[in-house]
């Protein structure tokens, strides 16, 4: 805190009349008394002669003081500064006048002490309950506070639901707490983006909490969350990882504290205060501003029984504080405490408020300023209200010092200047009643038509979208979102989860990505490195929605940005990102070719300008590797794995968490080539360094043994993978509860176990608890929920139910429609499914159909040359060849298919070895021997090529399939003839 002291010169105030003189002599006395001791401390900073000197000193000295205290030097914000700045206020506003609650504070006391200091493997959850207005806010915050100052080791994070917009959605408040945790621990793990991402993420990052230092989470109202699956609690582990404490609020009645109860959680009950308490409360308020109240009407407060509910009781107080003049406070406190409710209570206050600033003002701005904050999306500035009203500042003034003397409004927040409701839910109810009987739509318009103003900076676009969503205006949101300009705002990490709320509800009428593509091609390029990184965001979101072409070519743009920019360092680095951006939209859209050259430019790139021994380039590497993996190129995909993992080694040692995640790579890669003893070495050895690094109980020590049973069920050593995958169960279900995608995806593993024993009963009922799961956390549309739904479907077929089995598929499929709309690679790939079934069952046509949808979904969003468009084609020959089509109708889809294979994954791939196996047979059933054994080589040397093992399982099969079709050749052929004995040769050497 500073102060400032300025002296004027005593000549100015010869001549001017008594306004400069002194009251009195004892009034000249104090002040003098006051300058001297200024002087004395020296306090004393400038003489100044006019009001024009003083006013320019003043702003001078304000202004270094300013730079001193916010040089402009200083990072801007971050999203989640600003987020917990917010946090942080609220709480702090509610510490300064606590009373009560004593018995609460110590039972939160005692537990969380105990949880942390005791051998117990798992704190069990608090919930703290009360009515509405009890002050279990006050408690939360109170506590935090004492809890910090007395555990300096442990880490407190608080969220307050309904403290800002962002704070009332689940997603985002388990985001911030996932960034919270990744910034105490400086944890340099990616931190998901998706909803359902983050839901499933959040176990293991508390996990990850518990494994260091621990962790206190309050999360306070958790009741007030706008979605309403979010009462169920699903979205929070039934069970904490050790030195996790969690602390959660809400009304004694809400259907989330049943469900708290239903857990076995601790409960803490808040009390109303008792009538000292009342008293306590009320001599502390209000003598924080010098002022107090007689025992009588001390009394009138104390003898009415809602004054002991906190909220209400701080309410009166405050009115009392404002009211000037002492003679009438008892008319004005028992007129405040016939209000039965604090919503009553505020209705008498703003009835009051219109009364004030009737005498000199317009009484209707108040109103009309409470419609607006009520109606924007998280609250507006004095500017933007005075701006939406039509006013001049100085008009809109006494209005505004109205509402917020009368606590009605919260003062500006620090960092963004914005005005929001105090007792948000109270308020908005009054102000509801008082002035919104004929809607708030009238609000929504105004807002809009203010912030839709060419340039729109990020208030603004973030305030128009939601307006337009909320007024239900799709073809204005429609073309709003898909403006470069608003789209670039939208699409960073703070308002993504909003854009794609409004891109799911205007993707029903528009094609959003294509209008987005238009306009930015209609836009003049104008690169900068923060356009460029807008850019990027874009093209991330419209991965995520599946808008592949849009944000191949948003991505293309970034990267041509940053290379006209100039060749700095920083700008090749930045370079380098793009590559990686557009890598991964390629490999998610199968163009493996292309994701290569992205990811190797990358690596090139980052090889160059930070040394071949830059632990920073694993990650690339790891990118190449994929692909490689992907494209059945597994020689080359291991020396880049390999390299990977010797930079980790290098960097942080072989005991690091990031070598452990190599060797789970390079242990799937084995796996893959069937190498299995090397592939075990590898599972074995990131077991081993996880469970050193994170103990025998962490999730991802989970996820190896999972991987490590997938290889014992290719080794069809059943018992060992149903063992591991107990294990990880147990894990999953200790740490997170039964209901948890992990714990769903580890049960559908262990059906599939069970069915390849034939253990059908068993494996049932493991993919019916999966599914519950997941469609109770995930929703009955999510791609996880289709996936056990067709595993379903492969055991109804295997026993011998077909007609449960067709079911299935078409849920599957049902469900991926649902999701993803008919124009989606889920949804075709379910497609697939079901035709292979009805292909299967003699439904030859539909399965055609099927096929043929799915074969136009896949080149309309990959093109021609992708491996999803070469098994459609492969699935769809084979279908036409049981209707009974030509070899002349058939072929030519075979051939397709190779062509795509070829351009896609190359030759050496082993879906180019089954359709050329499948090209063979049909050659072969037409009597063309000859093609049909050069074809049926071919596939033998592709299989060889890519396994290079002789023993490995694909390539005794080949094998197999030759020598099969040889003695169906011999079996043609007159034995005795020249060609037969050449026939047999050939079946011998094989």
């Amino acid at each position: 805190m500073h102060a400032l002291f300025y002296f004027r010169d005593q000549s100015y105030a010869a001549g001017r009349g008594t306004d400069f003189a002194a009251e009195s002599s004892a009034a000249a006395a104090r002040l003098g008394a006051l300058k001297a001791e200024i002087l004395q401390r020296q306090l004393h900073e400038k003489d100044y002669t006019t009001p024009l000197e003083a006013a320019t000193l003043i702003k001078a000295d304000l202004e270094a003081l300013l730079n001193k205290e916010f040089p402009t030097s200083a990072a801007p914000p971050t999203a989640l500064d600003s987020e917990r700045a917010v946090h942080e206020a609220l709480a702090d506003g509610r510490t300064r006048s606590f009373i009560g609650a004593d018995a609460a504070m110590q039972q939160l006391t005692l537990h969380t002490d105990c949880a942390f200091t005791s051998t117990a493997d798992h704190p069990l959850p608090l919930l703290v309950t009360g009515d509405a207005g009890t002050g279990k806010t006050s408690l939360l915050a109170n506590f935090a506070s004492q809890f910090a100052a007395t555990h300096e080791a442990q880490p407190v994070v608080a969220h307050f639901v309904g403290s800002s917009a962002a704070s009332l959605e689940v997603p985002r408040t388990l985001l911030r707490i996932i960034e919270e945790i990744a910034e105490l621990y400086g944890i340099q793990s990616e931190v998901p983006s998706g909803a359902a991402e983050i839901v499933t993420a959040f176990p293991r990052w508390l996990a990850d909490a518990g494994q260091r230092s621990g962790l206190l989470l309050l999360i306070d109202g958790i009741d007030q969350f706008t979605d309403h699956a979010s009462q169920e609690l699903a979205w929070l582990p039934p069970q904490m990882p050790p030195c996790v404490q969690l602390v959660v609020s809400c009304r004694i009645s809400s259907e989330c504290a049943a469900v708290a109860r239903a857990r076995d959680w601790k409960e803490v009950h808040v009390e109303p205060l008792t009538s000292e308490d009342v008293a306590k409360l009320a001599v502390s308020v209000l003598g924080q501003y010098r002022k107090r109240l007689t025992d009588a009407q001390l009394q009138l407060l104390t003898h009415t029984r809602c004054c002991t509910v906190p909220l209400y009781l701080n309410t009166i107080l405050n009115e009392l504080r404002v009211f000037g003049e002492f003679e009438k406070v008892t008319r004005v406190l028992e007129s405040c405490l016939r209000a039965d409710t604090v919503s009553a209570l505020l209705a008498l206050i703003l009835a009051r408020v219109e009364r004030d600033l009737g005498e000199t003002d317009d009484p209707l701005i108040a109103g009309r300023t409470l419609c607006l904050i009520c109606a924007s999306r998280r609250g507006l500035t004095e500017d933007e209200i005075a701006g939406a009203l039509g006013l001049s500042r100085a008009l809109f003034a006494p209005p505004l010092h109205a509402l917020l003397q009368a606590g009605l409004l919260l003062p500006p927040r620090a960092g963004d200047g914005l005005l929001c409701l105090a007792r948000d839910a109270e308020t908005r109810e009054a102000v509801r009643a008082r002035y919104l009987g004929d809607g708030i739509e009238q609000y929504r318009e105004a807002l809009a038509r203010y912030f839709h103003r060419a340039p729109m900076p990020e208030h603004a676009c973030e305030e128009v979208a939601y307006q337009y969503f909320a007024g239900h205006r799709i073809t204005e949101l429609a073309g709003l979102i898909t403006d470069p300009a608003v789209f670039s705002v939208l699409a960073s990490s703070q308002h993504r989860f909003d854009l794609l709320k409004y891109w799911k509800e205007a993707a029903v009428h528009e094609r959003l990505d294509r209008m987005l593509l238009e306009a930015i091609t209609k836009c003049p390029e104008k690169f900068t490195v923060t356009s460029c990184r807008k850019l990027l965001d874009g093209c991330r979101f419209l991965q995520d929605v599946a808008a592949y072409d849009a944000a191949e070519r948003v991505c293309e743009m970034a990267l041509g940005g940053v290379l006209n920019l100039g060749s700095s360092s920083e700008l090749r680095l930045l370079s380098a990102e793009c590559d990686d951006c557009l890598g991964n939209l390629f490999k998610l859209q199968g163009k493996f070719t292309e994701a290569l050259h992205s990811f190797e430019r990358a690596v090139a790139t980052r090889e160059v300008l930070l040394g071949p021994c830059s632990f920073v380039l694993a990650e690339s590497l790891n990118n190449v590797a994929n692909v490689y993996r992907k494209m059945g190129k597994y020689t080359e995909a291991e020396p880049r794995y390999l390299r990977a993992c010797t930079l980790r080694e290098m960097a942080h040692g072989k005991g690091h968490i990031s070598v452990a995640d190599s060797y789970d790579s390079i242990g799937s890669l084995y796996q893959d080539q069937c190498k299995n003893a090397l592939a075990e070495q590898f599972f074995s050895d990131a077991l081993a360094t996880r469970q050193s690094l994170l103990g025998t109980r962490h999730p991802d020590v989970a996820m190896t043994l999972t991987h490590m049973a997938s290889l014992y069920v290719d080794l069809s050593k059943y018992d060992t993978a149903e063992t591991l995958l107990n294990r990880a169960l147990e894990i999953y279900n200790t740490l997170f509860g039964a209901c948890h995608p992990d714990v769903a995806r580890t049960r559908n593993l262990l059906g599939g176990v069970c069915m390849e024993r034939g253990q059908y009963a068993a494996a049932e009922e493991h993919y019916h608890a999966a599914l519950a799961v997941r469609e109770r956390i995930l929703g009955p549309g999510h791609p996880d929920v289709a996936l056990t739904l067709n595993d379903l479907a492969v055991l109804r077929s295997r026993q011998g139910d077909g007609a449960a089995a067709e079911q299935l598929y078409r849920r599957a499929l049902d469900a991926r429609k649902h999701t993803f709309g008919s124009r989606h690679p889920d949804t075709a790939q379910s497609q697939n499914n079901l035709a292979a079934l009805l292909a299967e069952k003699g439904a030859l046509a539909e399965a055609d159909a099927l096929l043929a949808g799915s074969l136009a979904t896949f080149v309309s969003l990959f093109g021609p040359d992708h491996i999803n468009v070469a098994q459609t084609l492969n699935l769809l020959a084979s279908v036409r060849q049981r209707q009974g089509a030509p070899a002349c109708a058939v072929l030519p889809l075979y051939r397709r298919s190779l062509a795509a294979l070829s351009r896609c994954v190359g030759l050496a791939h082993p879906d180019v070895a089954l359709t050329l196996n499948d090209a063979a047979l049909l050659h072969a059933q037409h009597g063309r021997w000859t093609e049909a054994e050069r074809l049926y080589r071919r596939a033998l040397a592709v299989t060889c090529e890519v396994f290079r093992d002789e023993a490995n399982p694909d390539v005794a099969r080949q094998r197999a399939n030759l020598c099969a079709f040889y003695a169906a050749w011999l079996e043609a052929e007159d034995g005795a003839s020249e060609l037969a004995q050449q026939i047999r040769s050939k079946m011998c050497a094989v």
